[in-house]
Parts: C-alpha cells; sequence; structure tokens
C-alpha cells in the first residue's frame, strides 16, 4: 500500500511540475528555462529562477554522480521542497539501472536529511536516486536552505 502511495504522490507531484512551462523573456526572441521551486506540502511555487551556465554544470555534476536507487521513501513526507530543473540540452546519463537522456531532472530537498533525485525513464518509470555530488553551495545560491528554515 505505501508504495502506491508513494507512486501516487510522485506522478502528482510530475504532472504539477512537468506542467509548468517554459517561460519566455518579454521582447526577447530567445526562451529561457526556469528553475522551479516548489512546496511540496502547499503545492505552490516558491521560487522561478532562470537557468544559466552555473546551472547546467551543477545538473550535469549531479547527474554524473549518481549513486544508488532509492526503493523505500515517500515523497512528500518529509522531503518539502522539490527543484525542477530543465536541462537546455539533454544529457546521457550512464548508471548501472538507468540508461537514458535526461531533459528535465526534479531534486528533493528537506531539513535534515541528504537530498533525492527524481529521473525518469524512457518508458516513464519515475525512479529516484542519491548522488555524491555536494549541492550545497547550489541549494544556496538558489536559496532553498532559507526557504526551507522558514517552513
Amino acid at each position: 500500500m505505501r508504495k502506491w502511495i508513494t507512486i501516487s504522490v510522485v506522478f502528482c507531484l510530475m504532472i504539477v511540475l512537468l506542467a509548468a512551462p517554459v517561460q519566455a523573456e518579454k521582447g526577447a526572441n530567445s526562451r529561457t528555462a526556469h528553475v522551479n521551486i516548489f512546496d511540496i506540502q502547499n503545492k505552490k511555487i516558491l521560487s522561478k529562477v532562470p537557468v544559466d551556465g552555473n546551472t547546467e554544470k551543477e545538473a550535469n555534476h549531479i547527474l554524473q554522480s549518481l549513486d544508488s536507487i532509492v526503493d523505500d521513501v515517500t515523497i512528500g513526507k518529509n522531503q518539502q521542497i522539490a527543484v525542477r530543473i530543465p536541462l537546455q540540452e539533454p544529457v546521457k546519463v550512464h548508471h548501472r539501472a538507468f540508461e537514458n537522456q535526461v531533459k528535465t531532472m526534479i531534486l528533493f530537498a528537506s531539513k535534515g536529511e541528504p537530498p533525492y533525485l527524481l529521473l525518469f525513464t524512457s518508458e516513464r518509470k519515475p525512479m529516484i536516486f542519491t548522488f555524491k555530488h555536494d549541492v550545497k553551495d547550489f541549494f544556496n545560491k538558489l536559496g532553498i536552505y532559507e526557504m526551507l528554515e522558514k517552513m
């Protein structure tokens, strides 16, 4: 039963986060993608930050440092913030359990726990991973820790 609840929460969150449109800059011909920072409990977007070179670099480091698959986590129970990062160019990810091109990644952050990464297979199956890359500076830049403290 717990697994179905987890899957239901992941799919609801996926719909909300993946449905967030790429925002167009007013007066510009090019599109600017945004990192969406989402409050899971209150189901609202807390912040939108334009994707820049540093965001792409951090995303690549995270994707290249995948560690283990997490089977026993209920998203939304302890994870308070989801961070949706659209990538300008798809990144090929090689992991013993995951071989795919990633266009969007979702990080989950909470107080006192390491972050998790949600990726989808080409069949749209959700997979949650731990990773080795230190995201402390990246999360500080996005204001994640400050937002968590206010929750």
